[in-house]
C-alpha cells in the first residue's frame, strides 16, 4: 500500500473512443440521479436489509424478433429491489461459496449489496461505512462530484455485508481523491489526494517540484523468469507517481487485491521529464504495491493514456487472470501466487469494452465487445485454461444460429452478416447442469435489448435466443446467477419510472433448437 497524500492525485481518466467508448470507467453513461432515500421500493428502510417489490412475471417475456415454435425459458418470480441505481457502478458478482452469491452495486452514492443464496432468496442490504472516513463525505455540490466505480462484495457475516468501494472524488478546484479499499474503515489500501502535475495552473519547480520527484516504495513484479532475484526486494524509486484509477477484486474467501494505473514522471538531463503508465497490484494498506507493466508515454507533458477498466479473477490455486485495456487493445496476463507475471501481457486488438471474467470448469474466460463502425459493437471471448496458455486471437461470439437476417454467406460470424445491430456488454455462466449461457444488450449500449442464447466451449450458438425483456423495458447491464436444477437468476439495471431499477428475474431454460 501507498499513501500518496504527499503527492498529487489522480488525473482525469484518459478520454474513451469517442461514440465507441462508453463504458463504466468513462463519464458518457451517466449515474442516476441519487434518490431522495436510499432506495425507492416497497417496504424500503433507509439502512439494513430492504423488502423487494415484487411484480407478477408473465409466463414468458416476449421477444424482440419471435422465432417460431416454443419460447427457449420460462419466466419465474420478478422483483424490483429499488430504484435510483447508479449505472457507472454497474453489478459486480463474487461467489461467497456455498452457492452463496454477493452482487455489488450502488444506489447513488451508498453502496449496497444484492445477497443471493442457493435457494434463490435473496436480501438488498446496506453497507456500513466507516464513520468519519474519507467514502462518508463526498464533495458538496458546490464543491464537486462523486464517481462511485466499483463495490465489490467480500463477505457475509449475519445480517452484516463487508464490501469494498472504488471511488473518484473530484473537486471544482482541480484537487482530486481516488481510493480503493474496504468501506468499513478509514484505511484505504490505496488512495490518492491533491492536485494532479499536470492539472496545475503553475509547472512546479523548486521545493514543490522536488517533493514530487522524492518517489515512493515499491516492488517490482515483472515476469517470474525475469525477476527471481528481486521478488522479495522492495526498491525506492524516484520520480513522480500519481495513481489514476484502480479497481478491488475479492475471490469471496478472504482474500482481496487491487489493481490500478499510475502515471510516473522520471527526471532525465537537463529537467526533462519522461513520463510512462504503470500497471500495478497491492494486496493490502501494509504491503508494498507491486509494479507489473509500464509503457512510456510520448512527449513532456505526456500523451496521456493508462490502463483502464482492469478486471481479475482467480484461478483455483490461487493464481490470478489479469485482463486491462491500454489504448485501443486488451492485455492479459497470469500473476503468480507472489502477485507477479508469469509471462508478458498478451495484447488483443479491437477497442473493448469493459471485460467479463468467470469460471468455466476449470478454464477461466473473459467475455468483451468490440467497437465495430458508427457506434455499433460486436461480442468477442478468451477462454484461458489451467495451463495458464493465452490464446492467440479473441474469438468472435455468434448469437444467431442462422436465423433470419444473418446468412452467414460471410462465415458464420463474418460481420459482413451482423451489420444491422450491435451486441454488447456480454456476461457468461455456467449453469448448475453444465450448460453455458451468454447474455448481452442488443442495440443502443447502455439502453438495449437484454437478450440470452446458450453457446458452447467455441461460444457459438447452440439454440434459440430468449428475450428477457418485455417490449417497454431497456436494460444497461446484466449478470447471471447459477441456480438449482439448472435454474438461471437474471440480475440488471433496466430503465423504470423512478430511475434505474435493480430487476431479478427467474428464468427455467431449455436448449431449444430453432
Amino acid at each position: 500500500m501507498h499513501d500518496f497524500r504527499r503527492v498529487a492525485p489522480l488525473l482525469p481518466l484518459l478520454p474513451l473512443l469517442l461514440v465507441a467508448a462508453c463504458d463504466r470507467g468513462s463519464s458518457d453513461i451517466t449515474p442516476s440521479p441519487i434518490p431522495s432515500a436510499a432506495v425507492t421500493a416497497s417496504g424500503t428502510s433507509s439502512a439494513g436489509s430492504i423488502t423487494p417489490a415484487v411484480a407478477a412475471a408473465p409466463s414468458t417475456a416476449a421477444p424482440i424478433k419471435p422465432p417460431e415454435g416454443p419460447p427457449a425459458c420460462k419466466a419465474g418470480e420478478k422483483k424490483v429491489w429499488g430504484s435510483g441505481a447508479n449505472k457507472l457502478t454497474g453489478l459486480s458478482v463474487v461467489d461467497l461459496g456455498e452457492g452463496r452469491h454477493g452482487v455489488g452495486l450502488a444506489m447513488g452514492y451508498d453502496p449496497y449489496v444484492l445477497v443471493v443464496e442457493k435457494s434463490g432468496e435473496g436480501r438488498l442490504v446496506k453497507v456500513a461505512v466507516g464513520k468519519g472516513s474519507h467514502l462518508a463525505k463526498p464533495p458538496k455540490a458546490e464543491e464537486g462530484t462523486r464517481k462511485v466505480m466499483r463495490v465489490t462484495p467480500s463477505k457475509v457475516d449475519g445480517e452484516k455485508v463487508y464490501a469494498f468501494v472504488d471511488y473518484h472524488d473530484e473537486y471544482k478546484d482541480k484537487k482530486r481523491r481516488v481510493a480503493c479499499g474496504p468501506a468499513d474503515t478509514s484505511d484505504a489500501w490505496n488512495h490518492f489526494d491533491g492536485t494532479p502535475w499536470l492539472d496545475r495552473p503553475e509547472k512546479p519547480t523548486g521545493e514543490e517540484r522536488a517533493k514530487l520527484l522524492k518517489g515512493h516504495e515499491y516492488e517490482r513484479g515483472h515476469a517470474e523468469d525475469d525477476a527471481k532475484a528481486k521478488v522479495d526486494e522492495a526498491e525506492d524509486e524516484k520520480g513522480y507517481h500519481e495513481l489514476r484509477d484502480c479497481r478491488t477484486f475479492s475471490d469471496g474467501g478472504g482474500h482481496a487485491w487491487i489493481v490500478g494505473s499510475e502515471l510516473e514522471a522520471d527526471e532525465k538531463a537537463e529537467g526533462a521529464l519522461e513520463w510512462k503508465s504503470t500497471l500495478m497490484v497491492d494486496t493490502g494498506n501494509k504491503d508494498n504495491e507491486v509494479h507489473l507493466h509500464e509503457i512510456v508515454l510520448k512527449g513532456d507533458p505526456p500523451a496521456l493514456a493508462s490502463f483502464e477498466v482492469p478486471i481479475s479473477h482467480a484461478f483455483d490455486d490461487g493464481s490470478l487472470l489479469l485482463a486491462t485495456r491500454f489504448s485501443s487493445t486488451l492485455r492479459v496476463g497470469i500473476l503468480g501466487k507472489n502477485k507477479r507475471l508469469k509471462s508478458k501481457l498478451a495484447s488483443y486488438p479491437g477497442f473493448p469494452t469493459i471485460p467479463h471474467a468467470t469460471k468455466d470448469g476449470e478454464d477461466l474466460v473473459i467475455v468483451t465487445s468490440v467497437a465495430k463502425e458508427k457506434g455499433q459493437f460486436a461480442l468477442r471471448a478468451l477462454r484461458v485454461p489451467k495451463s495458464y496458455e493465452l490464446p492467440k486471437k479473441l474469438v468472435a461470439i455468434d448469437t444467431h444460429m442462422g436465423d433470419a437476417g444473418h446468412d452467414h454467406a460471410h462465415g458464420h460470424d463474418d460481420e459482413a452478416d451482423h451489420h444491422d445491430h450491435s451486441e454488447t456488454d456480454p456476461t457468461f455462466l455456467r449453469d448448475t447442469q453444465g450448460r453455458r449461457w451468454l447474455a448481452f444488450i442488443e442495440g443502443k449500449r447502455g439502453s438495449g435489448d437484454l437478450e440470452l442464447v446458450p453457446v458452447d466451449e467455441k461460444f457459438q450458438a447452440i439454440g434459440k435466443r430468449f428475450s428477457v425483456l418485455d417490449d417497454k423495458s431497456l436494460a444497461s447491464e446484466v449478470r447471471l446467477l447459477p441456480l438449482p436444477d439448472g435454474k438461471i437468476l437474471v440480475v440488471s439495471l433496466r430503465e423504470g419510472r423512478g430511475g434505474t431499477e435493480l430487476v431479478s428475474e427467474e428464468l427455467t431454460c431449455n436448449i431449444v433448437k430453432e
